[in-house]
């Protein structure tokens, strides 16, 4: 998927008896890098913080004095990075108080800054971009003689901007346009590796020389392929 550099804004209004917040918790089906929490600020101030990543999303603590309880608002801003899949993938915000043990109160989408440039909760791109992204060849010369050394032709890929699977083609052909090997399934969107072991399709070795590899994806509106070259040699 698309590693976006984020920064999520958020303006809490509080009440004249509301004793500030000491967390934030954002939840989404993204996944957010490790380590890539950054620029806690509160008010523009950069404060320290402790933060747990977990496969819904992550929380964030500072200490309570951060917030000041006599402030009608509080601006707050945090920086990630997250691999996205699909336009429109939400990050939902809450913020929390540990010392009250109160229920949670949520982000709603709105101008909390000016300069966020988006007052919605989410990641959303063009929808005319790629189906598939950060494709990746292991290596382009194959010796497939299983001592564990590029045994296999490996592809490893995104898959962007569906909401249902999709037909995925991965197929190897001669320098004749012969094809030699072919693997259909369906994937979703998200990261994917397909593999091809040097055999063809009839179950003998491929013999040395010099092959296509296609990857065609079958989207909703639109296909979208990679093709390359690569050599089997002994």
């Amino acid at each position: 998927g698309e590693v976006n550099s984020l920064r999520y804004w958020f303006r809490a209004v509080l009440g004249r008896n509301n004793m500030g917040f000491d967390g934030l918790r954002i939840d989404t089906p993204a996944s957010i890098l490790s380590g890539s929490i950054r620029n806690l600020k509160i008010d523009g101030e950069s404060v320290p913080f402790l933060s747990s990543i977990d496969s819904a999303g992550v929380s964030i603590h500072f200490a309570a004095d951060a917030v000041e309880a006599q402030a009608d608002t509080v601006l707050v801003s945090v920086d990630f990075d997250a691999r996205v899949f699909l336009h429109g993938t939400p990050f939902s915000g809450r913020v929390l108080d540990e010392r009250t043990g109160e229920v949670s109160q949520d982000v709603l989408p709105g101008d909390a800054n000016p300069e966020a440039g988006s007052d919605e909760v989410g990641v959303f791109w063009d929808l005319t971009g790629d189906l598939i992204s950060a494709f990746e060849v292991s290596n382009r010369v194959v010796t497939p003689n299983r001592d564990g050394s590029n045994d296999d032709l490996v592809l490893n890929y995104s898959l962007l901007q569906l909401i249902s699977d999709v037909d995925v083609e991965f197929e190897i052909l001669d320098m004749s346009g012969q094809r030699i090997f072919r693997q259909r399934q369906l994937q979703a969107a998200g990261r994917h590796e397909l593999m091809w072991n040097g055999i063809r399709a009839d179950g003998r070795q491929a013999p040395p020389g010099l092959y296509v590899y296609r990857l065609v994806v079958s989207g909703a509106h639109k296909d979208q392929s990679r093709t390359g070259t690569l050599a089997i040699a002994y």
